[in-house]
């Protein structure tokens, strides 16, 4: 399913990702941050899902809560 947001549309976010265990391995409060499927230490992750979880206030004042699942592929 597409995200119907932009990060670019947050003035506020949160932008983090976590392993099957549930093990944070990438947040980001910059809201033009990209994930590239690597560990906030640089180091690469092995193909798997990964769960995802954003919020934060968009432009308009409007509190927003998203969350699904991302599979990376190498």
């Amino acid at each position: 399913m597409p995200l119907r947001y932009s990060i670019a549309q947050f003035k506020e976010v949160t932008f983090s990702i976590f392993n099957k265990w549930g093990e944070s391995v990438f947040t980001s409060n910059n809201p033009n941050a990209c994930w590239t499927g690597k560990l906030n230490s640089g180091v690469d992750l092995s193909e798997a899902v990964y769960f995802f979880i954003i919020k934060g206030t968009s432009i308009c004042d409007q509190k927003i809560n998203l969350s699904g699942t991302i599979t990376l592929l190498r």
